[in-house]
Parts: C-alpha cells; structure tokens; sequence
C-alpha cells in the first residue's frame, strides 16, 4: 500500500536476481479497483552469492593429494548467474598470500582432487561459489596429507668403541614426512659371512644413541641406520666402517717345567689360542 496517490512508488526488500512483474489497483474509501494489467517483466540486479557450499567428504588420498567432496548451495542464494567454485589452499602456518587457487568453471562439479603436495602437512582448504558480481562465503576444512618416506637419520657417527662394542649417535631425519616410530640399525661385517644383521630401536629420540653389542673384538664392521614411520621405511644414513678394540688374549698353557740348576728353572709354554692382532710380551 502507498502512503498517498503519487503514481509512482519504490519497491524494497526484492531477491537479488529475481525476475518480477507488478499489477496496480487504486484504492478509495469505497474500496480498490480492477488490477490494472501485469507490467513487462523485469529482472532484479545481481548481487555476491550469500550462500556457501556444504563440504561432504575432505581426506587426503596420497602423501601428495587431497580429495574434497561437496554439495552446492541452494540456487536461490547464488544471486546471479552461477559460474562455478574457487578452491584456494595452503599449509596451515602459513600466510595467504601463499595460498594456490584453483577456478572450477563447472557448477556441476562436486568433487576436485589437489595435487602436488607437501608430505605429512596440514592444509587448510576454502571453497567458494562465485557469480559475476563476485565470491560467496567460503566453507573451509583442514586436511593432512598422508606420511611419506622419511629423509635419511642425520651425521651417523662412533662416539665409543671397545672390543665387543660400538656406540653410534646420530640426528633425526631432516624431513621426516611423518611420526617417527624408530631406527634400523644394520651392520656388516665383510668377512667370513659378509651377512647383514639388523636391531630395531624404537621409541626414538631427536638426538639418538645406540650400542651395539656383541660383536667381534678386533673386527672390521660396516653399519648404518634408517627410520621407520608407521607406513614406511627410509632412505639409508651414510656407511660407517669401524673396527672394535683388541682383547685380552686367553691364557697360554705351560707344557714343560723342567729344573736345571740350583737357582734356575726351565719353563716353556704354548701361545694363546685365542687372541686378537698380536701377543705383545709374556
């Protein structure tokens, strides 16, 4: 209803993008009159999309890739014509001017795959509708990608070695690409059975130390290390070649002990059967 009998009139609160058609009846105290015919048609402006896409299903399908699945908003609140969805994505700590778009010219596309990556990280991923006035709200999910290979333990090196013995300390992987779960501790040594053994160590730490033990005194050893995650294992540390100490050789037997004199006295012996580089004196 008009305030008064001015013939022309400002009508409020229409949908965005909405085409409408009026008819006017003039009213007096005795009451209205016939509806005059229907007016052409017109259609409201656009406006920016007031709705946002609902996101269904979000994982990651690789240590590389994420999936992300979604439901369109509904058509009355993309306020012009629907053009299609922008993805941007980036990892959580970082700023967004470091974030990648992605533009879907498609409004019946549901679902997109992000591709290339960073190991075992965090991202953060928006979705958009847009229409040629501009962006709707975003619907925003955070996704990990899946752990990867871990990078090879860090400066392998011989902090302590005796005859059976040896201590090793290196750092953890720079690039993990995920939770490390322990180390493989390999060791080889060359001759006779030039055979590979291998320690599990779990329960890691940033700066790592293990001894290994039982081994041959005076012996040439090869060793080196990897970590393992809960789906993978890693790339090899650098090889060490050490060699464990000597030994204390075992006891020579006494095979003749024969009196000579008054004041001397024979005594012969059998060298050691077990003893390790060299016997140096008696």
């Amino acid at each position: 209803m008009t305030p008064d009998n001015s013939t022309n009139f400002q009508v409020i609160g229409l949908q965005p993008f909405t085409v409408y058609s009026f008819r006017v009846l003039a009213v007096n105290a005795i009451g209205a009159s016939k509806p005059s015919k229907p007016s052409f048609f017109i259609l409201t402006l656009r406006e920016v999309p007031e709705g946002k896409p609902t996101i269904v299903h979000a994982q990651n399908t690789s240590s590389s890739s994420i999936r992300i699945q979604w439901k369109p908003p509904p058509r009355h609140t993309i306020h012009g014509e629907f053009e299609g969805y922008r993805i941007t994505y980036k990892p959580r700590e970082r700023t967004e001017e470091e974030s990648r778009e992605v533009i879907i010219r498609d409004s019946n596309q549901t679902q997109y795959t992000i591709r290339n990556l960073e190991t075992f990280t965090q991202y953060l991923v928006s979705l958009q509708v847009f229409n040629p006035a501009g962006r709707g709200p975003a619907s925003i999910v955070s996704v990990m990608t899946d752990e990867g290979v871990p990078s090879q333990p860090v400066n392998l090196t011989v902090v302590g070695v005796t005859y059976n013995t040896v201590r090793l300390k290196w750092y953890e992987p720079s690039k993990p690409h995920g939770i490390i779960k322990g180390y493989h501790i390999y060791f080889l040594q060359p001759t006779p059975r030039n055979s590979t053994e291998q320690r599990t160590l779990h329960h890691p730490q940033p700066v790592q130390e293990y001894t290994l033990s039982s081994l041959k005194p005076f012996s040439k050893y090869n060793v080196w290390v990897r970590a393992f995650t809960e789906k993978h294992v890693g790339e090899y540390s650098n090889r060490l070649e050490v060699q464990t100490d000597v030994q204390g050789p075992s006891a020579p037997v006494i095979v003749n002990l024969t009196c000579q004199s008054l004041d001397s006295l024979f005594l012969q012996w059998e060298r050691p059967q077990t003893y390790y580089n060299r016997v140096d004196y008696y």
